[in-house]
């Protein structure tokens, strides 16, 4: 809270009606502000006359500076002598463990780089070799299903079905000549040769040949 008399608490609250909550209850940082004006109060035990005489103050002596001796330089050799070029004819140092270490990654870079494709032209001719064998089956396959059907219509040709009827009795020529007609039709060549009992087949070529003749 704030300590004030209250005809400042008046006059304060009359022109700023919000500070009445104050007037009780402190505000924010209260405490805060208290906390500044706590410490040491003066005494005045510090305070110096005018005719106190202060020591003056004494001054250490500068140390002498500390020379740092230099380092000897050395001239690196621009040049190598014929000899050692002759030893290393690729210009580089014998003691340079770097170089050697980049040269080694590279000859694992180019052996590892060699060897996949040494495997990818072998998956290459693997893969060549199933197409083939693969286009080899295929082909053999249509030519068992081309063979079946070549067999499949000489089985069901005119002249097998005539040869057929010509091996049974009970036909004249004109029956005959009007079963040619009876066999220009596939779905009948094959109802012909497809009955096992002789005596349906020649039952049923009549009845066709009566259709054919009416």
């Amino acid at each position: 809270m704030i300590l004030a008399e209250l005809e400042v608490w008046a006059r304060l609250i009359s022109a700023h009606p919000k500070v009445a909550r104050f007037c009780k209850k402190p505000f924010p940082l209260f405490y805060s502000l208290e906390a500044l004006y706590e410490g040491s109060v003066a005494t005045g035990q510090l305070n110096f006359t005018s005719t106190q005489q202060v020591p003056p103050a004494i001054i250490p002596p500068l140390a002498p500076p500390t020379i740092v001796p230099h380092a000897p330089t050395f001239v690196v050799p621009s040049a190598r002598s014929t000899s050692e070029q002759t030893l290393h004819p690729l210009n580089t140092n014998p003691f340079d463990l770097d170089g050697q270490e980049m040269a080694s990654e590279a000859q694992s870079v180019s052996a590892i780089h060699e060897a996949r494709e040494g495997e990818g032209s072998k998956s290459r001719k693997r893969k060549q070799s199933h197409v083939g064998a693969a286009l080899e089956d295929y082909v053999e396959f249509k030519k068992s299903q081309t063979n079946k059907a070549l067999d499949a219509l000489k089985e069901l040709s005119m002249r097998k079905c005539m040869k057929e009827m010509e091996a049974m009795d009970g036909f004249t020529d004109e029956e005959k000549s009007y079963a040619v007609e009876v066999f220009e039709s596939g779905i009948n060549r094959e109802a012909f040769m497809s009955t096992m009992n002789h005596n349906v087949q020649r039952m049923w070529l009549k009845r066709k040949i009566r259709y054919v003749h009416s």
